[in-house]
């Protein structure tokens, strides 16, 4: 008993702490809590990512700025100033490169796509943590419940040891019995111990969605707003029209779009890009003074093995951009049949121990106890109805945290809504 009585004052110590802290945290709707989770940095990086992006496709548009030259040749060094007796010269020029191949055009269209890649990538990304969201409130719905029954487990073995006692008194049953039972309930303490720290520890990882703690009364309200008639509804229509609005597949399509410009900006930079430019030049010599104006038409030569390997590179990146939409779509639809066929065995599995296995391993306990309390039956048969039921029970808790999870997971999958608060 001394060591019951040290559990018990521990776990008061530890949950009398959660307690407190629920009392300070923040009470916000679940529809707040979506927004929040809209502005998570693991969200927030990837918009700015995209914003940074449109700039970059701004200045790529460019072909970039004029050039301004001035140049002043052969003025003496002693007076630093024209000479009649010298040739002096004084030019001033400005200059501008200009695409006439479209290379900008495409360059800009190319980051443009990158742009709205990594936007799609942002709206993923919410979509994961709405899924960690609910699957966090799944498990806090299922340690909840877990507690639940060890607790009542718990308070009928100490009626049944209460049982016992008498029998003990009038002879019916050995002390061994007695000592058997005061440790399952020790064992039954420390599973119901476990379960407490276990909530403690889920209701903590709130804190990395919404950065702040959340009450717990907050959780137990958004627990009871998830909308599941809702959710089975989606799930029992085979329609995969949501494919087109998964930002999964959007991002890999805009990404193939990008490697698709940039082939076609490396195919166009083999054009050279003109640089035209107008000069004015002040001469002065012992003929007086003289003005000139020049044209200067410029332009590369495109022998290098650079452009060449960067036309490579594109057309590699583009088909690598291809190979990866064709490889999304496959494990997508391979996820989808491995996921629907884990609910299906999930929900069978289900059916089979609420309709039958449950209600047996009841009806045995009861049946058993009575005849315990009768005495027309012994310790161990008591035992094995009590841990039968408990392992049943929490076997269907476990089945239904695991269903409700891969049914969120298939909602993600398909692409659908993941906003179903009732």
């Amino acid at each position: 008993m001394y060591v019951l009585k040290k559990i018990s004052i521990l776990a008061t110590i530890i949950f009398g702490g959660f307690n407190v802290q629920s009392a300070q945290a923040e009470s916000f709707t679940f529809q707040e809590a979506v927004k929040l989770l809209q502005e998570h940095p693991y969200v927030v990086s990837e918009r700015e990512a995209s914003t940074a992006l449109q700039h970059r496709a701004r200045s790529q548009s460019s072909s970039g700025d004029p050039m301004l030259m001035g140049e002043v040749r052969e003025v003496p060094l002693d007076s630093l100033s024209f000479s009649e007796m010298e040739r002096t010269e004084m030019m001033i020029g400005i200059s501008k490169r200009f695409s006439l191949s479209g290379r900008t055009r495409a360059l800009h269209r190319s980051y443009m796509h990158q742009s709205e890649s990594r936007l799609l990538s942002s709206q993923d990304r919410f979509r994961q943590l709405l899924s960690d969201f609910y699957g966090l409130l799944i498990e806090r719905e299922s340690l909840v419940a877990r507690e639940r029954i060890i607790s009542q487990n718990f308070n009928w073995v100490q009626d049944m040891l209460r049982v016992t006692e008498g029998l003990y008194s009038r002879g019916n049953v050995g002390q061994q019995a007695i000592f058997d039972l005061k440790i399952r309930i020790a064992d039954l303490e420390a599973e119901l111990y476990t379960a407490r720290v276990q909530l403690g520890r889920n209701q903590n990882e709130f804190r990395y969605l919404f950065e702040k703690p959340v009450a717990t009364e907050t959780l137990d309200r958004w627990l009871e707003s998830i909308n599941w008639d809702e959710v089975n509804i989606v799930l029992a229509s085979d329609d995969d029209s949501s494919l087109e609005n998964d930002p999964r597949l959007q991002v890999y399509q805009k990404q193939k779009k990008s490697s698709d410009e940039m082939a076609s900006a490396r195919r166009r930079a083999r054009i050279p890009d003109p640089t035209i430019g107008v000069n004015y030049m002040k001469m002065k010599n012992m003929m007086g003074e003289n003005d000139f104006v020049g044209l200067t038409v410029s332009f590369p030569i495109p022998v290098t093995t650079r452009t060449h390997s960067d036309l490579r590179e594109s057309r590699h990146t583009l088909n690598s951009a291809q190979a990866q939409l064709r490889q999304f779509k496959l494990k997508r639809e391979r996820e989808i049949a491995q996921t629907k066929e884990r609910i299906n065995s999930l929900e069978n599995e289900l059916r089979v121990l609420e309709s039958n296995s449950m209600n047996y391993a009841q009806s045995s306990r009861e049946i058993t106890a009575r005849a315990y309390q009768r005495g027309s039956a012994t310790y161990s048969e008591l035992q094995s109805s009590e841990e039968r039921l408990l392992n049943l029970q929490l076997r269907r808790e476990r089945i239904l945290e695991q269903l409700r999870r891969q049914k969120v997971q298939m909602l993600y999958l398909r692409g659908e809504d993941l906003n179903f608060n009732g």
